[in-house]
């Protein structure tokens, strides 16, 4: 697989790892830590690699082999992978620094690591529906999402999406505040007596910093308890007070249309979308055919004209030699005769009949 494309936690083709094997041979194993997510996955082989990494109970989730020259692998111990294929190998050097330590340890001296996510070898994609997938090598990533914020945004979690929400507006109040802050200490507002009765300020009933913070809330938030307001002797602060209220109006509806796009992800839809623990082979109209099933939980929100789709991916190997790993294939499950379509107002069966076309 190139270094520059996709890396997947899935089982790859069986390979040698030179590298990795002269390393686990020739060096001994000083610590182990567990991760439960790899980035990069080498398979090796060897029934006395295996043997040599089963004594320090390697389980199901992977762990961190540190060897004594300092290099770092990850293995995991699969069940089902084969006598030959056991063990996979990864650079642990290159894992995300983003995982934090918890847990107790394995070894003395070790960390227990993760994210919560078990290994899992065979799947694309988890029954949640969540992309069993990790994008390495792009190029210029943080620019990327930062044109294209929007959307960046709506990724995040409900909790930093709150926390972002009132650090603006809390931002936004405190700006705006200097602003007028400023026109009114130029103006004289706070140095003139206001003992003077023929004297008219920037800003009527603000004599204090707290008050200006308050004016500067009050305008955004087109409060206006009446205490407060700018007199017509301040023709900076009538420009201001007109860029303050525009700039209030389009952060709130921006806001807004932030917050309901999220609770209107199609994202939080799928929860309700259940489909068979198990696919099935079985014969129908003397065709052999694979069914799954799928509901609705919702009664009274039913999908109307719901498209499904079905793919089977698989390695290929071209008349070049050339090895695609991930080739998509589609599996027809009624597009020509529309039974694609579903109306989910009770639990349906999707079929794909096994024939010549299908990929299976």
């Amino acid at each position: 697989m190139p270094s520059d494309a996709f890396f997947l936690s899935q089982r790859l083709p069986h390979t040698h790892n030179q590298q990795g094997l002269n390393s686990l041979y020739n060096q001994r194993i000083t610590s182990l830590q567990e991760y439960r997510r790899p980035l990069e996955i080498k398979p090796i082989g060897g029934f006395d690699v295996a043997g040599k990494l089963n004594q320090w109970g390697i389980n199901h989730r992977g762990q961190v082999a540190t060897l004594e020259n300092g290099e770092r692998f990850l293995v995991h111990k699969g069940p089902g992978f084969g006598h030959n294929s056991q063990t996979v190998v990864v650079d642990a050097n290159q894992m995300s620094r983003k995982w934090t330590p918890h847990g107790s340890s394995v070894q003395p001296g070790s960390q227990s690591v993760g994210l919560g996510v078990n290994l899992n070898y065979r799947r694309l994609f988890t029954k949640e529906g969540d992309i069993n997938l990790i994008r390495l090598n792009i190029e210029q990533r943080r620019r990327r999402h930062l044109r294209d914020f929007f959307t960046s945004l709506l990724e995040f979690g409900w909790c930093s999406i709150l926390s972002l929400l009132a650090l603006s507006f809390v931002l936004s109040w405190l700006i705006f505040a200097g602003f007028w802050f400023l026109i009114m200490h130029i103006h004289g507002d706070f140095s003139h007596n206001s003992a003077n009765s023929t004297w008219i300020p920037c800003v009527a009933g603000v004599r204090t910093l707290v008050g200006v913070v308050l004016f500067s809330i009050e305008t955004q938030q087109t409060i206006g308890y009446g205490t407060r307001s700018v007199t017509e002797q301040c023709e900076s602060g009538v420009i201001l007070l007109a860029i303050h209220t525009c700039f209030g109006l389009v952060m709130q509806a921006l806001w807004a249309g932030i917050v309901y796009s999220k609770l209107a992800r199609p994202k939080n839809r799928r929860r309700t979308l259940i489909w068979s623990r198990q696919a099935v082979i079985f014969l129908r109209d003397r065709y052999l055919t694979l069914q799954v099933r799928i509901a609705d939980i919702r009664p009274r929100s039913t999908l109307v004209e719901a498209h499904v789709r079905m793919y089977f991916i698989a390695e290929r190997v071209t008349n070049e030699k050339e090895k695609i790993p991930l080739n998509i294939l589609d599996m027809n499950v009624g597009l020509d005769t529309g039974r694609d379509r579903l109306l989910l107002m009770w639990p349906l069966t999707i079929e794909h009949r096994i024939d010549f076309k299908s990929p299976l």
